[in-house]
């Protein structure tokens, strides 16, 4: 497992990053088994080109194997924040000792080889009967921007 965190000052600006990871484990793609299986066809959704990997490849449609076992290792970019501070100084106030203006961003990007939804399944908790698997129970996670404004008095 991978945590990390960076912060950087320069002058009146600030920089902060965090990142997560994960190696050395295999995901279950249920979801490719699910959508690589041509007898669904046409009733349910099937990938483009779900014929043509069935038929190059030799793989039953819905067989359960090792074949959609896939390395799950990844590294998330999960939040930056840029930030510029105006102190008692530059502001020329007496009321005010600092306004802080910041962009941030959660869930910036994730590096990783796995072709499913998402690398960043439960894998922590085995209650749910999904432990390592990608079943379509997980939405990736949404990319937010976020705009804030410190005052400090």
């Amino acid at each position: 497992f991978l945590g990390a965190s960076l912060g950087l000052k320069y002058k009146s600006w600030d920089l902060a990053m965090q990142f997560i990871g994960a190696f050395g484990h295999k995901i279950f793609n249920n979801t490719s088994l699910t959508y690589y299986n041509t007898a669904n066809f046409p009733t349910y959704n099937v990938f483009a080109d779900a014929f043509e990997q069935n038929n190059g490849k030799g793989i039953k449609d819905s067989q359960i194997s090792d074949y959609w076992l896939e390395k799950g290792d990844y590294v998330n970019l999960e939040y930056i924040s840029l930030g510029y501070n105006w102190n008692k100084e530059r502001l020329n106030c007496k009321y005010l000792s600092n306004v802080r203006l910041a962009l941030s961003c959660n869930n910036v990007m994730t590096f990783t080889g796995y072709s499913g939804l998402t690398p960043l399944i439960n894998s922590t908790s085995i209650t749910n009967g999904y432990l390592g698997m990608d079943d379509k129970q997980i939405y990736p996670l949404n990319r937010t921007f976020s705009v804030s404004l410190g005052v400090t008095f």
